[in-house]
């Protein structure tokens, strides 16, 4: 990613939330030093994306759907691009997921707070701008958020 593309993605990024432009701003600038690093090599990136064209994405424009948990809800905003599912997630206030996820994800708390149990009994907080990942198969888990959260979320 050169510094034009960076520069234009920050634009586009100015017209949403300003909190959501502090969370952008640092996902691309992770991006960006891994890019430029001296170790990073490209052909060794697990993931490959390919075949979506360049596109954006309102997330207040699509449809939310319904998810109750054991309890509280979820609404979920879902885009999928092949393979790769993209959602913009929000839990209501209590909210306790009725499940051990077993599924990988990639998962950003833009807002709120949430707490994350692995089967193994250890717990992760997160808040605004803190991000987990964990592989398919790799190591269960539940969320539970006290006092609601947005999560962006890529599985």
């Amino acid at each position: 990613m050169c510094r034009k593309d960076r520069v234009q993605i920050v634009e586009v990024a100015a017209s949403a939330k300003p909190q959501l432009l502090v969370v952008y701003h640092a996902i691309l600038d992770v991006f960006w030093r891994l890019a430029t690093s001296s170790i990073f090599d490209p052909s060794a990136i697990a993931m490959q994306i390919t075949e979506i064209a360049f596109g954006t994405t309102d997330w207040a424009a699509i449809p939310p759907t319904e998810h109750p948990g054991e309890t509280g809800t979820a609404l979920w905003r879902t885009r999928e691009f092949g393979r790769i599912r993209v959602r913009m997630v929000e839990y209501s206030p209590g909210y306790r997921a009725d499940h051990w996820c077993e599924k990988g994800h990639i998962l950003l708390c833009l807002a709120g707070d949430l707490e994350t149990e692995l089967r193994d009994g250890r717990r992760f907080q997160l808040r605004p701008g803190i991000s987990y990942q964990v592989a398919d198969g790799a190591e269960a888990h539940r969320s539970y958020s006290r006092t609601g959260a947005t999560l962006f979320i890529v599985d």
